[in-house]
């Protein structure tokens, strides 16, 4: 994939709109989320898991946006749409390194 290609994915992520609450936060704050993990040496090999430090980071951003959102955060939603079919940011594994189909894997 090219950097254009990866960028107009960036730009065109499939995110719900309601009247009520505008457009859902929550694959954005993923991706800064995985963005601050990089930066600060957390994601060393590459792989991004959904462990305390992914878990701690977003809820650091959902705080940002729950007075307009007022409701809970679905940490494990973004994390996995984002390799699913209509993102695909990234590929999603099981633990065992295995091709991940189901809804909710935590790990890569």
């Amino acid at each position: 994939m090219t950097a254009d290609q990866f960028l107009g994915k960036l730009a065109n992520l499939n995110v719900a709109n309601t009247a009520a609450r505008g457009i859902a936060p929550h694959k954005p704050l993923m991706l800064l989320t995985v963005i601050d993990l990089i930066e600060s040496g957390d994601i060393p090999d590459g792989w991004v898991r959904y462990d305390v430090r992914l878990v701690s980071r977003f809820r650091d951003y959902w705080e940002l946006v729950q007075q307009r959102q007022r409701n809970a955060p679905d940490i494990p939603m973004p994390f996995h749409a984002l390799g699913g079919d209509k993102d695909r940011v990234w590929e999603r594994f099981t633990a065992d390194g295995q091709p991940s189909l189901a809804k909710r894997i935590f790990w890569p």
